[in-house]
């Protein structure tokens, strides 16, 4: 696990008034199995991959695929999020990535602070890259890109402890995925 989830994050994923995250782990099994587990697998054990995971669920199909569309909730510490990504790329063994835009799809955010509901929305961008390191060993990367609407809610974020409270919640997800994975029967 490298817990480089505030720095590192390849140029080409950069967006403006984002908190770019990213960490990585070894995965004991080749690319192709935890490419597999990813696409048709992840739905079926999402909540047991991070505590706040409540729903992920691929609409309209049996697996991740381009252009489908994912149900996704989930809680950290006082903010719960809905997202609806949408599926763009797919590479075989390599590369997934989905998310959700602001101008059109955008994640919707509940903050919970002294007994108020505070809604706010932002576009999230997910992406899962694989390398193979030896041939029953993966390395697996978790970049998520949350952009705010402009610089202010950023800051607030910041502020707040956000961007940690979502960077921790990235390296729980990932260290869960790989546990699961490394214990399925693939």
């Amino acid at each position: 696990m490298s817990n480089t989830w505030t720095t590192n994050v390849d140029a080409s994923l950069r967006k403006p008034n984002a908190f770019h995250l990213r960490d990585s782990v070894t995965v004991q099994k080749p690319p192709a199995t935890v490419f597999d587990f990813i696409i048709r697998d992840l739905p079926a054990h999402y909540s047991e991959i991070a505590k706040g995971h409540k729903k992920f669920e691929v609409v309209g199909s049996d697996e991740i695929t381009e252009g489908a569309s994912i149900e996704c909730k989930e809680i950290a510490r006082n903010v719960e999020v809905h997202h609806r990504y949408e599926v763009k790329n797919v590479i075989p063994n390599k590369h997934i990535h989905f998310c959700t835009l602001l101008s059109c799809n955008p994640t919707r955010v509940y903050i919970q602070s002294m007994g108020k509901t505070i809604e706010g929305k932002s576009a999230t961008y997910v992406y899962y890259d694989l390398e193979e390191m030896a041939p029953e060993e993966t390395q697996l990367m978790l970049s998520i890109v949350i952009q705010m609407p402009n610089f202010f809610f950023k800051l607030t974020g910041i502020l707040t402890g956000q961007k940690k409270l979502w960077g921790n919640h990235l390296t729980e997800e990932l260290n869960g995925l790989k546990g699961v994975i490394e214990k399925s029967g693939n």
